[in-house]
């Protein structure tokens, strides 16, 4: 990330942290079909498609679908923003109110004019460390909500 006049430059990275996450929760879901007693031709079929799901997130979390991966993000300080995605489309819209902004992940939402919203979730280790408390910043100081005041960051 840079700081360029009153803009952060966001270059993102795929999660080690989310793809560690996603294996247990994967893995703890599979052993929960395992455990239903389900016949045999249920509990191959429920297996398999939680393989299928798996593999779909791993493409997409761990940035090998240049479609769903956001590579830069650019946070004006008038709360608009402007995205790359991997095939180096651009979107760009304002700061959506719905965020959570927590020491350890920042969720946020970019509106878009006659567009689905982008709903982004960073963690630490996917962008540089000494940057991560400006996103967290930025975050705080665009369109917050009542929900959000108590929180630490």
């Amino acid at each position: 990330m840079a700081r360029t006049g009153d803009r952060l430059h966001i270059t993102l990275r795929p999660s080690k942290i989310l793809l560690i996450a996603l294996g247990f929760a994967y893995a703890g879901a599979a052993a929960c079909v395992t455990a239903l007693g389900l016949s045999a031709v249920l509990t191959v079929a429920m297996l398999g498609l939680l393989a299928l799901s798996a593999f779909c997130d791993w493409r997409t979390y761990s940035g090998r679908d240049p479609r769903r991966r956001i590579s830069e993000l650019v946070l004006n300080a008038d709360g608009r923003w402007l995205v790359v995605d991997g095939e180096g489309r651009i979107a760009s819209g304002a700061a959506g109110v719905e965020r959570l902004v927590h020491p350890l992940a920042v969720s946020f939402t970019l509106e878009r004019a006659e567009a689905k919203p982008i709903r982004i979730l960073i963690l630490p280790d996917m962008i540089e460390e000494a940057h991560w408390r400006g996103l967290r910043v930025w975050l705080r100081g665009h369109g917050r909500n009542e929900a959000n005041h108590g929180g630490r960051g």
